[in-house]
């Protein structure tokens, strides 16, 4: 297993390479099996779905030289990995390996947060409503039309009194509802937030921000939210 290959491992001390690929377990993952409590997983053959719950609310796909780096923040949601292919082999390291091995370069590990970011936002988009009314593939079709917007701690994402002017999915962190004479709504992972909005045009009654530990959405303006409700009718 070569990391100086790995584009999310570019920061690695060269003299690093080898104990960090050495410490890793190879998991050999065939239909029925599946691989919790890691910390970070790397495709090394075949491909792997991502999910919070079961195979079929998979949300992200990944493939040979994929990898996902599990988040720690309270309150984000435990990721599974599920084989897409006869065999998928798998080097996974644990939270606590992870720790020891990146001490002394502790920006390797932001890169690799970095470079899932996508994949928890995916997964936790598939935790709500799109799990339950769209399948794989119809997911994977409207994940590709969505982008990705991380959000810091309180940042507003839509203002009281004007309009959602996208279509967003919470992946992952929380995002909040704040209006007057209101309580404060929460949107966890897969929630869609005030979708109607984003049709209607129609001011917003709160102001949405997101929650203390920050959030990533995946969003689609209007005319894409338009298009991909044409194209797939449970949406």
């Amino acid at each position: 297993m070569d990391l100086s290959a790995v584009e999310a491992f570019a920061n690695l001390p060269p003299d690093m390479h080898v104990g960090v690929a050495r410490a890793a377990t190879l998991v050999r993952l065939r239909s029925g099996d599946a691989l919790t409590d890691f910390g970070l997983a790397f495709v090394v053959r075949g491909e792997v779905l991502a999910s919070s719950a079961d195979e079929a609310a998979a949300g992200a796909r990944l493939g040979a030289g994929g990898m996902l780096r599990v988040r720690a923040e309270a309150g984000d949601l435990p990721i599974t990995l599920y084989p897409a292919t006869p065999l998928a082999v798998v080097a996974a390291w644990s939270r606590a390996q992870l720790d020891e091995l990146f001490t002394t370069c502790p920006w390797v590990d932001d890169d690799l947060l970095a470079a899932s970011e996508r994949a928890h936002a995916l997964v936790g988009a598939s935790a709500g409503v799109l799990g339950l009314r769209l399948d794989l593939p119809q997911r994977e079709r409207l994940f590709a039309r969505l982008a990705v917007r991380a959000l810091g701690p309180g940042e507003t994402l839509a203002a009281h009194g004007q309009p959602m002017r996208a279509f967003t999915v919470v992946g992952s962190g929380a995002v909040e509802g704040h209006g007057e004479g209101a309580g404060l709504a929460l949107y966890g992972p897969g929630s869609l937030v005030h979708p109607s909005f984003v049709l209607s045009g129609a001011p917003l009654p709160v102001t949405v921000r997101a929650g203390r530990d920050g959030a990533t959405v995946l969003q689609a303006d209007r005319a894409v939210l338009r298009t991909l409700a044409a194209e797939l009718p449970p949406l």
